[in-house]
């Protein structure tokens, strides 16, 4: 696998937010990461009407970066926008396009993730996330919302498989949620991101566990990437909380796919929590350093470069 980064560090960029503990944490483990992807979550796309506002996005993007300045040649985009699962009747994805192309030239995104899901209903961004409804007209939606963007993008799209977390999302439908992806990325012959938590949490909600998986119903060769953030499991259920500390289930699963993604471009720690002063919380330092250890194993399996050939 020619194409492997390494470990990736992803960052939700809140607006405001003090970039002073990210620039003391990037101080202190930065060096631990190969590549970078940032995510913006707009409170509405009518941000994008406004040039002043674009300016705002961008400014705001390069101050992120500023404080990983050895990843400047590895960014990725994880988008919160495309709305991959929703109706596009009345929605702006043409001047969402325009403006996700204008950030890849400018930033050179090597590529662009979001999950599957609903992401704005009426106009309105919603609080988490809602995964596509589980049925066959759903599914024909994301495939044909996918293709359109796979056209227009210029940079590769990595589809993200949909979070499903107590309380924060529910299923709707009568297809089972991982044959649904599955359908979705093998209709539309899209690259996709493995999130373990996600893909723990819709386990979770069907009653099952890590053991009734079978990796070889996923399609691993167009799995690009694979995502590891924060998540529990209370009285018996999944919460995807992106607090900083990985489950110990979610580093099975990642040991489970080593040398199975003969592709992927990267795995990525997504949403680590730190102190003020940049210091990882200490209750998210020994799942971070398994997941330091297990890395290394994948750098000793594949042949690491810094330009991805697609």
């Amino acid at each position: 696998m020619k194409n492997f980064l390494g470990l990736g560090i992803g960052i939700d960029l809140q607006w405001g937010m003090n970039l002073t503990s990210l620039r003391e944490f990037a101080r202190h483990s930065g060096g631990h990461f190969q590549y970078s992807f940032v995510s913006v979550q707009a409170n509405s796309h009518d941000l994008l009407w406004n040039k002043e506002s674009q300016k705002n996005v961008i400014k705001h993007l390069d101050d992120f970066f500023s404080c990983f300045p050895h990843l400047h040649d590895k960014l990725a985009l994880h988008h919160t926008m495309l709305n991959m699962a929703g109706n596009m009747k009345d929605y702006p994805r043409e001047l969402i396009i325009n403006f996700t192309n204008l950030l890849i030239k400018y930033f050179g995104f090597r590529w662009v993730n979001e999950d599957l899901g609903i992401w704005y209903l009426n106009g309105k961004k919603t609080a988490y996330p809602f995964p596509p409804f589980l049925n066959q007209q759903s599914r024909e939606l994301c495939v044909e919302n996918i293709k359109w963007y796979q056209d227009y993008l210029r940079a590769p799209l990595l589809v993200e498989f949909p979070g499903y977390s107590e309380g924060s999302s529910f299923a709707i439908g009568e297809m089972n949620q991982i044959d649904f992806f599955v359908e979705v990325v093998n209709k539309s012959n899209c690259f996709w991101t493995l999130d373990t938590g996600h893909l723990l949490g819709s386990l979770y909600s069907e009653g099952k566990n890590l053991e009734s998986l079978n990796l070889k119903d996923l399609p691993l060769s167009l799995c690009r990437e694979i995502h590891l953030s924060g998540s529990a499991i209370v009285n018996g259920e999944f919460l995807d909380l992106h607090h900083g500390i990985i489950m110990p289930e979610q580093m099975q699963l990642l040991r489970l796919l080593r040398g199975k993604c003969e592709n992927l471009w990267g795995v990525c720690y997504e949403d680590p929590k730190f102190t003020f002063d940049g210091q990882l919380l200490p209750k998210a330092l020994p799942q971070f350093n398994e997941l330091l250890k297990e890395i290394n194993i994948w750098k000793q399996l594949y042949t690491t470069y810094s330009t991805i050939v697609v």
